[in-house]
């Protein structure tokens, strides 16, 4: 066995290269500068779109800031950013301020709401508004009037007309008052207990609905028994103390009739579209929609539930479809 090493491998460089593998490496590293040189030209001809591109929106951009800044010292001076300040301030409040189901129920009497303005700012009732205004700023130059002025004017026509109007106002006003009054002494008072079956029939009770089982919500009433009188050929029916239905079980499209003809309507096909979407959103997720999400559940819009149910449509619903109060509705 030999002990020398092996002779070394001398390096490989373009010296000792053939001529044809020689020719084949400077091809090869010709054509990786031809490939690199067309890199940068196209890097050099993007970064001068580029330029071209800054230099030509400048001009633009620098118009745009003046403008906006015009805009914005225009808005300033006409107070429009002092109201924007302040509808976020508004803003916040509601939010720190109020519920969720406090806004529903906002957003529920909306329509409401936007008929009433309607109704007032009707140019008859506006013009009649701006009479009274002028009559009253001109109340000095009016001449006094006793009690025989006040008979003998009492034989004017158009005295007649407004007495009539004040009368009827002022009725419509003493009503909704009692109404407040009572609601206010049954929270003071509590629900009343319930009749025996024997004694005589009760006045029916107004249809209002328990907030559901919650953290939140109200505990409900003690149920109330209804006296046969009041639907006597539906059976034996159970109510809460605001006339809801405690068991929607019982509920029948014959219970659907009598509770629509008692508070005066008369159930077309688009009630039962409501109706029928309210029972099966509750028997879905064990609540009672509001009239937000009864319009989302079925082709039934606001407006249209407000023509079917002139009167709080979310409670009316709910109490036709024997279901509880939505959550919200007030």
């Amino acid at each position: 066995m030999s002990l020398n090493p092996p002779p070394e491998t001398p390096p490989t460089s373009a010296a000792h290269l053939e001529p044809r593998a020689l020719a084949a490496r400077l091809d090869r590293i010709e054509a990786e500068l031809a490939h690199t040189r067309a890199s940068l030209d196209e890097l050099v001809a993007h970064a001068r779109r580029q330029q071209d591109l800054v230099d030509e929106m400048r001009p633009v951009a620098t118009s745009m800031m003046r403008v906006a800044t015009r805009r914005f010292a225009s808005l300033e001076a006409d107070g429009a950013l002092g109201m924007g300040r302040a509808a976020l301030r508004l803003g916040e409040r509601v939010l720190h301020g109020y519920t969720v189901d406090d806004v529903d129920a906002l957003a529920d009497s909306v329509v409401a709401i936007l008929d009433t303005v309607r109704s007032v700012t009707r140019p008859e009732i506006l013009a009649l508004v701006q009479e009274g205004a002028e009559t009253i700023e001109q109340a000095e130059q009016a001449d006094p009037i006793g009690v025989v002025g006040l008979a003998r004017a009492s034989g004017d026509v158009n005295v007649q007309k407004g007495l009539g109007i004040l009368v009827a106002t002022l009725r419509h006003v003493g009503r909704a008052s009692r109404v407040l009054s009572k609601k206010e002494a049954g929270l003071r008072r509590g629900p009343a207990p319930p009749r025996p079956p024997g004694s005589p029939s009760m006045a029916r009770a107004p249809i209002a609905q328990p907030r559901p089982a919650g953290p939140t919500a109200a505990p409900m009433a003690a149920p109330v028994a209804v006296a046969p009188s009041v639907f006597p050929e539906l059976g034996d029916l159970r109510f809460d103390a605001g006339g809801f239905l405690v068991d929607a079980d019982q509920w029948t499209e014959a219970f659907a009739e009598a509770v629509a003809a008692d508070l005066g309507l008369a159930l077309g096909d688009r009630h039962w579209v409501a109706v029928r979407a309210a029972r099966e959103t509750h028997a879905r997720t064990g609540e009672s929609p509001n009239i937000r999400r009864l319009t989302a559940v079925c082709d039934v819009t606001t407006k249209e539930l407000y023509q079917l149910f002139p009167h709080a449509p979310g409670k009316t619903v709910a109490r036709i479809a024997g279901l509880p109060k939505p959550v919200g509705c007030l």
